[in-house]
């Protein structure tokens, strides 16, 4: 995924600010971990970065790259990411152990 460092960042650093809960950022970096998801009942996957993804650049104003003003977005709209990612979550399987 191209903006996963930035999404790592943002979560930190909305995490430090405040803006995020101890739980929230755990949910948002096991998705960052294991963006790859089976459905619940059905061998579909669905890969819940690129989900968001698609999300954020439909979203994002189109004014270039800039990646201060990328990143100040996803901070500004993490509860819209976070409902995003928790609506997909629920509908898959849980995620690997991590070792």
């Amino acid at each position: 995924m191209r903006f996963k460092f930035l999404y790592r960042r943002a979560a930190r650093e909305s995490l430090r600010e405040g803006k995020l809960s101890r739980e929230q950022y755990t949910q948002i970096m096991q998705v960052l971990r294991h963006p790859r998801r089976l459905k619940l009942n059905s061998s579909e996957q669905v890969d819940i970065l690129a989900e968001v993804e698609k999300y954020s650049h439909e979203n994002m104003p189109k004014e270039g790259i800039n990646w201060q003003a990328i990143l100040q977005w996803l901070k500004d709209h993490w509860l819209e990411i976070l409902k995003l990612i928790l609506s997909l979550v629920v509908l898959l399987e849980p995620p690997p152990k991590d070792k």
